[in-house]
């Protein structure tokens, strides 16, 4: 009878680690998914870094899409 109880906590201990672990790894995959579509391209022809005037306005347009 001990050992079945002890058997069963122990197995209770395993399953709800297993779940932390599970849970754990499941965040890490969901944000490293979410940092890569973070950092998608979001222009295909990227422009000049230092843009002025109506090619900055431009940019700006073409980056908020």
């Amino acid at each position: 009878m001990f050992t079945k109880a002890l058997f069963q906590a122990v197995h209770l201990q395993r399953m709800y680690a297993f779940l932390v672990g599970a849970n754990l790894f499941a965040k890490a995959l969901f944000l490293m998914i979410n940092l890569q579509w973070m950092y998608r391209p979001r222009i295909a022809a990227p422009v000049a870094p230092t843009a002025f005037g109506q090619n900055q306005k431009r940019a700006c347009a073409l980056r908020r899409l």
